[in-house]
């Protein structure tokens, strides 16, 4: 399997490392996950107790590419804010000087449920260029 899951609870310092998993069973994690309970949590909890966002990180351990999708906004109206890190060789200078950059990060705010699971659909499916076209 070339995939690894992890979750990311707002109210715990580590994230939960879920290991290798199948497409089928990401993309069934992803949808079961609470985000309306875990985006309440943190109507009642100090800002210093939350560490980070309630968050899906997926990586392909093959192509180093990754998708983190990040739950934003009220319980009752949320949306995601998903990131796309990869290898990606960046020029500079008019194009006279290149450098691989091994984490390169774009990102998509605000988007809907339905184009955050289109996004990991195509990183499941080994879909760079796909992802590239989404991410601009």
């Amino acid at each position: 399997m070339a995939f690894t899951l992890s979750y990311c609870d707002p109210l715990h310092p580590a994230p939960l490392e879920l290991g290798a998993k199948e497409p089928e069973q990401i993309l069934q994690f992803f949808r079961q996950v609470p985000w309306e309970a875990a985006l309440a949590k943190l109507t009642d909890t100090p800002p210093e107790a939350v560490h980070c966002s309630a968050s899906v990180d997926v990586k392909n351990s093959v192509t180093q590419e990754a998708v983190c999708i990040s739950a934003v906004g009220e319980p009752a109206d949320y949306a995601f804010h998903v990131f796309y890190i990869r290898p990606k060789r960046i020029r500079r200078f008019w194009g006279l000087y290149t450098e691989q950059q091994p984490a390169y990060m774009s990102e998509l705010l605000d988007q809907p449920v339905d184009r955050a699971v289109h996004i990991l659909h195509t990183l499941l499916r080994n879909d760079s260029a796909q992802l590239e076209s989404l991410f601009g």
